[in-house]
């Protein structure tokens, strides 16, 4: 399946090919606050083992769940995450979500339950999260021009890029992926 979010418009959807979903109209209750389902500007999304799908939308700062038929299963982010741009699912089940005006990366389980922040101090204005094979959080930071390697539990691994045209260098990295073998695109 293929999900794609358009990101301008007042009430912007989010299609789901493959089923041809349009989530778009409807108001559900969700993690304790109204979560509706008007979108305004998702930026990414990314899919659980199960095929429920994670999608940030950074100006509602909320990232919505919802279940491979398009349903709402719950939300993360309505009283505490400003700006979640990017969003990755590890191979755990873990849900990184890359909190751009937070300065960090949130961490939550499957369920939607808050495990903790990464790269607090570190981290300037993070826009996309991937998480490799073997847990680490790749995180692409516009605001700093680099992509930063975090262990599960924050640890600073390495970090690469920096400002410039040099082949090192990076300008304002705006996504990142890692594939099954762990390469970092």
């Amino acid at each position: 399946q293929v999900l794609v979010g358009e990101t301008f418009g007042s009430r912007s959807p989010v299609y789901l090919f493959g089923s041809q979903l349009r989530y778009r109209t409807v108001w559900e209750r969700g993690g304790g606050a109204i979560i509706g389902s008007h979108w305004f500007g998702p930026s990414s999304a990314a899919f659980a083992a199960d095929g429920s799908a994670w999608i940030a939308d950074p100006r509602n700062d909320i990232v919505r769940h919802l279940d491979a038929g398009g349903h709402f299963l719950g939300a993360v982010g309505p009283a505490g995450l400003l700006e979640p741009e990017g969003v990755a699912v590890a191979p755990s089940g873990d849900v990184y979500v890359a909190d751009a005006r937070g300065g960090d990366v949130a961490r939550f389980s499957s369920k939607g339950h808050p495990l903790g922040t990464l790269g607090a101090g570190r981290l300037k204005h993070p826009v996309a999260v991937a998480v490799a094979p073997n847990g680490n959080a790749y995180v692409a930071d516009d605001a700093a021009d680099r992509v930063f390697v975090l262990s599960p539990n924050g640890a600073l691994l390495a970090s690469w890029g920096g400002a410039g045209s040099a082949a090192a260098h990076l300008n304002e990295p705006a996504g990142i992926a890692v594939d099954p073998a762990g390469h970092v695109f």
